[in-house]
């Protein structure tokens, strides 16, 4: 949930070929709303003095706790669980949750165009907003913007 950052850069995407997906997270959580066997929620960060105090019977809240040394991060969960074992689960991601994916500064601009192409030609993602990194710009639409990070 924090704004995109070098350090988001360096931990969740290294090398030049990283690429952050942002997305409306309210219009997420909407379409979870309905669908069993998924948690959302931000991360609770808590001190090394505080670990005591975590209710471990609480199965459900351990994957949302971190450390207090990564708070800067703002980190926003996605969970899925199953009772039974399964192979998969997936959710849909319609195009109208994404509102951007940015690409590393250091992605070749030449690839960025070619990716920026080939996402193009499916027809749910052709007004996707392909671009190279928004380090150091300042978002004026005043929307919140939540990223994934993924190596490619």
């Amino acid at each position: 949930m924090a704004p995109e950052t070098c350090h988001h850069r360096q931990i969740f995407a290294q090398g030049k070929l990283g690429v952050c997906v942002a997305f409306d997270r309210r219009e997420l959580e909407a379409q979870l709303a309905n669908r069993n066997h998924f948690i959302a929620r931000p991360v609770d960060y808590v001190e090394l003095e505080e670990i005591s105090t975590v209710d471990a019977s609480d199965i459900h809240s351990l994957p949302f706790i971190k450390r207090f040394g990564f708070r800067d991060e703002l980190e926003y969960r996605l969970l899925g669980f199953a009772v039974e074992q399964q192979p998969t689960m997936s959710i849909p991601l319609p195009p109208e949750l994404v509102q951007r994916d940015s690409f590393s500064s250091f992605t070749h601009p030449n690839i960025v165009a070619s990716l920026k192409i080939a996402l193009r030609t499916l027809p749910l993602w052709r007004d996707l907003n392909v671009t190279r990194s928004f380090l150091g710009e300042r978002d004026l639409s005043g929307k919140q913007r939540d990223m994934f990070f993924w190596k490619i």
